[in-house]
């Protein structure tokens, strides 16, 4: 019992000293568990308790990659910003649709529907809890590739860029699980 005190204790420390010494303290976006969680990653490595009620806390990596398959509805998991030639949308909160022949918007709150060309289409602020396709072909930089595959991605956020109907994300990311046949590789 007085582990499981000392440990909230500097738990405690930790919080307050990442508010106070952080350059950017609770980030602009309110995302405190993100901010605690770098500073902890950068000031301890990774924490780990036995049974306690943080068994692990991990960093991102950054990661390059593209999926491309036929056709692709992705929901982000926050308001993002879309740039398409002279379009710019901004606050976009809503599902996008992916396929060779072009993007289609469908914003949730007003059920606008945009179409967009197939190339040139920039996303920023991209975030995207988690996104599993099967049997796609993809590409993680810097040299796994394949014509077909599966490819899970948790905790991304960055950018992405559509162009002839494949998906390339460029930011950080929580974990990249991706398997070709009976090979397993995870980022």
């Amino acid at each position: 019992m007085a582990g499981l005190k000392a440990l909230v204790a500097v738990l405690v420390v930790l919080v307050i000293a990442a508010i106070i010494v952080s350059p950017n303290g609770i980030d602009k976006a309110g995302n405190f568990t993100d901010t605690l969680k770098g500073f902890l990653d950068s000031a301890l490595g990774k924490l780990t308790s036995s049974g306690g009620p943080i068994s692990t806390i991990t960093g991102t990596k950054s990661v390059s990659l593209s999926v491309g398959p036929s056709e692709l509805s992705l929901v982000p998991d926050a308001p993002l910003n879309i740039t398409s030639g002279s379009t710019h949308i901004n606050g976009f909160s809503g599902t996008i649709n992916i396929s060779g022949s072009g993007v289609a918007l469908s914003e949730k709150a007003t059920g606008l529907e945009l179409s967009l060309p197939a190339n040139g289409t920039e996303l920023s602020g991209l975030k995207i809890n988690a996104l599993s396709l099967s049997g796609v072909p993809f590409y993680i930089s810097p040299n796994i590739t394949t014509t077909g595959g599966n490819i899970t991605i948790a905790g991304f956020y960055g950018s992405g860029s559509i162009s002839s109907g494949r998906l390339s994300l460029d930011g950080n990311v929580s974990r990249v699980r991706a398997s070709i046949g009976d090979v397993s590789v995870e980022v």
